[in-house]
């Protein structure tokens, strides 16, 4: 791999630098991407002043197209494309999508390899910034544990896992967890919420980490409940970390992405029922068919 080396000139606050492009041979076109000039194009962006928080953020959205590239770190004809068609199976939302290739195509454009850039906005985004797909609320969760923020971990999993709303949030005590459900009163209409098996066991090791034994869960000060501005907080906090839009760091994305998997799950089902159910109107139809032959 050739070596990235600055230019000896000095630079000071709001100069540009001159990138130092590596060529490719002949017989291996296309322009390799290397940590040496990832970084010398994050330096240019400190150069210039720019917010560490956008820096951060290029260089974390930077890594991920890194480490999606193959072997030979090598851009070419079509690879943005690849990588967009990638983060869409993975399950990432149109406006993160183009914030992926928003920085791929700044990368790129700093190099003067404007050749393998690609459209920045996907066609038609008919999803709005208020909704988190599964993949980003699970980046939500990762990051939270890199965090090693508890609290807003289990939090986060809760709303998302259960569709629960904050104002019932107090209910959720000591004594809920170790039962696995809680009684939710909703216009009058009680029903049960059920903690999954799976998270239940985050929750009992987290009190007893804690050392609570009774009471809310969630508490800030004072072991008082925590309220919905510091609930809001603290979402928003994972988010930005995440390097996702803010507008995604607030329980109601998390409330509607349990909702959509919930119906999503109930459509799959209902398409396997009618499928198995199909299946079992041809095997009589075979045995005591009036005609058998029309099958055929």
């Amino acid at each position: 791999m050739q070596e990235m080396r600055y230019s000896s000139h000095g630079h000071h606050a709001g100069s540009r630098i001159e990138p130092q492009i590596p060529v490719p041979s002949e017989n291996d076109p296309g322009f390799r991407m290397s940590k040496e000039n990832m970084e010398q194009f994050l330096e240019n962006y400190r150069q210039l002043n720019y917010a560490n928080k956008t820096i951060s953020g290029y260089a974390h959205n930077l890594k991920d197209f890194y480490d999606f590239l193959p072997e030979d770190k090598m851009i070419r004809q079509g690879t943005l494309k690849e990588w967009r068609d990638t983060l869409i199976k993975k399950g990432y939302v149109h406006g993160s999508v183009n914030t992926f290739l928003k920085v791929a195509n700044k990368y790129l454009d700093f190099f003067g390899q404007q050749k393998y850039r690609m459209q920045d906005c996907l066609e038609n985004p008919k999803d709005t910034q208020s909704e988190l797909s599964r993949a980003e609320y699970l980046r939500m969760l990762r990051t939270a544990k890199e965090l090693g923020d508890d609290r807003a971990y289990l939090l986060i999993k809760l709303l998302a896992t259960t569709g629960m709303a904050i104002q019932e949030l107090p209910k959720l005590t000591v004594e809920a967890v170790k039962e696995g459900k809680l009684i939710i009163d909703f216009h009058h209409n009680k029903y049960i919420l059920r903690i999954p098996e799976i998270l239940q066991k985050e929750l009992l090791n987290y009190v007893k980490s804690h050392g609570y034994e009774t009471g809310s869960v969630f508490t800030g000060r004072g072991k008082n409940p925590l309220s919905r501005v510091h609930i809001f907080r603290i979402i928003r906090s994972v988010c930005e970390e995440a390097y996702l839009p803010e507008e995604k760091g607030n329980p109601l994305c998390l409330r509607k992405l349990y909702q959509s998997t919930q119906m999503e799950l109930e459509n799959n089902v209902k398409v396997l029922v009618e499928q198995a159910y199909n299946r079992l109107l041809e095997e009589e139809q075979l045995e005591i068919g009036w005609n058998n032959s029309s099958l055929y």
